[in-house]
């Protein structure tokens, strides 16, 4: 008996401590004081202004307030007889408290409001991780293209490795929802970081909600649309240069056009509904023409001969010889590690009854490119070009039970493919039939024909279904539960 309750006090202790894992948003708490006497103020409303959230503080003047979506507010606290006051700048956080106390002076002047600043703490005592959290301000800021680049400026991962673990051991959420391909565990799709509220990384500590985690964890909250119309349009040129064209030959100067970008977004209100429902679009598209050049002195194809690929010599001396006829190419530099990608999205946002929301998140991305093969190096256009293909919805549904409880419903459907190939009929006449001729070459030398005969092709396909549902019990201690199920094919 005394080894159950033991047990049981374990428990309970664990589940206060443990902060709202997986979550995509934060909680704002702390105490209104009277300034005279330095006693808690009872039925003080405190509102997060610009939403439908807010509380009232209890007999000890204690106040939560949950579910807030990361980004920063202004919080109003009031009172009959005392001088409202309102903090500004106030930072909330993915899966974190923000504590935020005030004070509040008996009312001299009626209709004066007192306005303050917030400062976060040095140290944040409900954090039991290695957690940083980077906001859509600080990703604008920083000199980075893509959120993976945010990731790696972090203590402890180098290029997506956490800890020294593989980088199919992180665990990617977007908007709550695990992302990663079931293929090879990585990240199944590309946000961009102008569509990026605020991203959580984690390299250590979290708790078994987060599924097949054993490295790290990135969780990435997407932006909603706002109460007005807002744009932006981004755009870049630009090219590799170097001196050492003996070792990178170009047969070009420097182009503007070597590398390029564009991306844009727009949000707001849907006309005619105003803020109940409200969007936001993005969208990039970026081409890579890489350092590393070939030239096309030959064509994969071979020159028209009897048939149509090789000639075989007889000269009586040793075993017939096959001799490669190649045909001729134009002698243009090719790029061999080119890249482009083009990615958009749209997200709607509800709000239904009461500060219950209902969120509809599209994603779409494309990709194709080569990876440089030296052996291929006078014959470019002989390597394979990959392709990637993806697209995600997402939906979410958050109900509010009262201020101290809520519930989160989310479904996610993406799916990932990719192929490689030269010719993409694996029958192409193009190919070399004779096995011995695909990638006939002289020894320790280059190909002078033929192709390579990679031709992959993969799909994989995910389901999610996820509740969560989180209640703060007491002032101190947060309980949350919920299941989830994933279909792959």
């Amino acid at each position: 008996m005394a080894e159950r309750m033991i047990r049981g006090v374990v428990l309970l202790l664990l589940v206060g401590l443990v902060p709202p894992a997986a979550a995509q948003t934060g909680k704002i708490a702390g105490r209104v004081l009277d300034a005279a006497t330095g006693e808690g103020l009872p039925g003080v409303n405190v509102v997060v202004q610009g939403t439908t959230l807010g509380a009232a503080t209890d007999v000890d003047g204690y106040y939560t307030i949950l579910n807030l979506r990361p980004g920063t507010y202004a919080v109003r606290a009031s009172l009959i007889g005392f001088t409202p006051q309102v903090v500004e700048g106030v930072r909330v956080l993915i899966n974190q408290t923000t504590e935020l106390d005030f004070q509040l002076a008996e009312e001299v002047l009626e209709g004066e409001e007192v306005v303050v600043t917030a400062s976060r703490p040095l140290v944040q005592r409900d954090l039991t991780s290695s957690s940083v959290s980077v906001s859509s301000e600080q990703l604008d800021a920083l000199p980075v293209q893509s959120f993976s680049d945010v990731v790696n400026l972090q203590a402890g991962v180098v290029d997506g490795h956490f800890r020294g673990g593989r980088i199919g051991e992180v665990a990617y959420l977007v908007d709550g929802v695990p992302v990663n391909d079931v293929y090879d565990q990585n990240f199944a799709f590309q946000v961009e970081n102008n569509a990026i509220q605020e991203v959580e990384i984690i390299s250590g500590t979290f708790n078994a909600e987060y599924g097949q985690a054993q490295s790290g964890v990135v969780n990435i909250v997407t932006k909603d649309g706002g109460a007005t119309y807002e744009g932006s349009l981004n755009a870049y040129l630009g090219d590799y240069a170097t001196a050492a064209t003996d070792l990178f030959p170009r047969g070009r100067g420097v182009s503007p056009t070597g590398t390029y970008e564009v991306q844009g977004t727009l949000s707001g209100p849907v006309p005619g509904l105003g803020e109940r429902l409200t969007f936001f679009g993005s969208g990039r598209f970026v081409r890579n023409d890489g350092f590393l050049y070939g030239r096309r002195i030959v064509e994969p194809v071979y020159a028209e001969t009897p048939d149509r690929q090789a000639v075989v010599v007889d000269d009586g001396s040793q075993e017939p010889r096959v001799v490669l006829v190649p045909a001729l190419g134009d002698s243009a530099y090719v790029p061999m590690n080119w890249s482009e990608q083009a990615t958009a999205q749209l997200k709607l946002s509800a709000r239904l009854w009461g500060s219950s929301r209902l969120t509809l998140n599209g994603l779409r991305q494309q990709d194709r490119g080569q990876n440089y093969d030296h052996l291929f190096r006078y014959n470019p256009d002989g390597i394979p070009t990959v392709y990637g293909d993806s697209y995600s919805l997402l939906a979410t549904y958050n109900h509010v039970f009262g201020a101290r409880s809520f519930l989160d419903l989310k479904l996610a459907l993406f799916q990932n493919g990719v192929d490689e190939y030269v010719y993409e009929d694996p029958l192409d006449p193009r190919y070399p039939r004779d096995a011995a001729l695909r990638e006939l070459r002289p020894s320790f030398s280059f190909f002078l024909g033929g192709a390579r005969m990679t031709h992959f092709s993969r799909q994989t396909r995910t389901q999610v279904g996820r509740v969560d549902f989180t209640s703060q019990v007491t002032r101190r201690h947060l309980v949350k539960t919920g299941v989830e199920v994933k279909r792959h094919r």
